[in-house]
């Protein structure tokens, strides 16, 4: 829900992942299911948590690792319960707080470097690893963060990439 990088606040509200069905947002229910610790270790802490679509059709497990040195790695997986579900979008809402020095510049995701604001900006996430579509950088020069999808495949995770 928040992200501090030297005393800036990176996010203006908690990052989503969003999911629509019929091109209508699904909302989700924890309720009946925990958090989940799978390791504590002194620099990285792993957990799961456990969401079912409000309508019982889907549900969502995101297992989260949260590293000292800021890194944080997500994985979402979906599962239709019962019959198969057509989703209409999938994607991750990241609201930056808008303060010159956490989002004054950007680059990757198919966007070449520029200093300008990004604002509602719908990025497509490419498997065209030449061109590394996968990864952005949103931020300024005393805070940002960077931002790699990744696929199922072992290639996603080279550092190459």
């Amino acid at each position: 829900s928040r992200i501090n990088s030297w005393g800036a606040e990176l996010l203006k509200s908690p990052m989503r992942f969003d999911v629509q069905i019929n091109k209508k947002p699904v909302a989700w229910s924890a309720a009946g299911s925990a958090l989940r610790w799978l390791q504590k270790r002194k620099a990285s802490v792993s957990w799961q948590s456990t969401a079912t679509s409000a309508d019982g059709k889907l549900r969502k497990v995101t297992t989260f690792v949260a590293e000292a040195d800021g890194y944080l790695e997500a994985e979402v997986s979906l599962t239709a319960v019962g019959e198969a579900v057509s989703l209409s979008r999938a994607g991750l809402t990241l609201t930056m707080n808008g303060s010159k020095a956490t989002s004054a510049f950007q680059m990757g995701l198919g966007y070449p470097g520029q200093t300008r604001r990004v604002n509602g900006t719908d990025w497509l996430w490419a498997a065209d690893l030449p061109k590394a579509t996968h990864m952005a950088w949103i931020g300024g020069g005393t805070a940002g963060m960077r931002l790699k999808l990744k696929g199922e495949e072992r290639h996603w995770d080279d550092p190459m990439w």
